[in-house]
């Protein structure tokens, strides 16, 4: 069994929130473990409803081999101790209410196919390579229009009325995103990754 210091850790664990902090001054995962066992009293029968998440594999290994020898390598099931660097962008820890995010390829793939679209709908010539640099363009305003939570609702009435026939090529052009993206997101049930 680890020594017990006490005060220091019990001040930093919020057990209510299921939110620890652990000092800079200290063994990251040494005071994992020991957080984690003073928790749950040393009742190996909750270990095994843990779920820790650490940066990389070689402190999934650390924590695994610490559980072990805190335990005095008693059989126990250890805690899923999970590598961030394994969570893909399917997002295998989204409880299963949230949708999950549109993958960045699909999300390019998708703004392209509605770009070229609108090429050739206004009787342009259809070139991927601009319709990529412009699905590019479009994803910077998305993530940033999300971000600051602007509504993309009025921008009929931003404009000057002498900037009117440029304004409404660039408008209809933002009716992509304005428009079409929201239907695509809910057809495919995924969120925009920003949200």
């Amino acid at each position: 069994m680890m020594e017990v210091k006490p005060g220091w850790l019990s001040e930093s664990i919020s057990s209510e929130k299921k939110i620890w902090n652990i000092g800079n001054t200290e063994k990251f995962i040494d005071s994992l473990v020991e957080g984690i066992l003073i928790e749950i009293n040393y009742n190996v029968t909750k270990i095994p409803d843990i779920t820790i998440l650490l940066p990389t594999k070689r402190a999934c290994k650390l924590a695994q081999d610490i559980f072990l020898k805190s335990l005095n390598k008693r059989a126990t099931l250890l805690p899923r101790i999970i590598p961030l660097q394994n969570i893909g962008e399917e997002g295998m820890l989204i409880s299963s209410d949230i949708k999950p995010a549109i993958s960045p390829f699909s999300r390019r793939l998708l703004l392209i196919r509605m770009i070229l679209k609108e090429m050739e709908s206004s009787g342009k010539t259809q070139d991927p390579e601009i319709a990529n640099q412009l699905a590019k363009e479009l994803e910077l305003f998305l993530d940033e229009i999300q971000t600051e939570q602007i509504s993309l609702e009025k921008l009929d009435d931003l404009v000057p009325d002498d900037l009117t026939q440029y304004w409404q090529r660039t408008l209809k052009f933002l009716n992509i995103i304005r428009i079409n993206w929201p239907k695509i997101l809910s057809e495919k049930n995924v969120i925009d990754p920003i949200d």
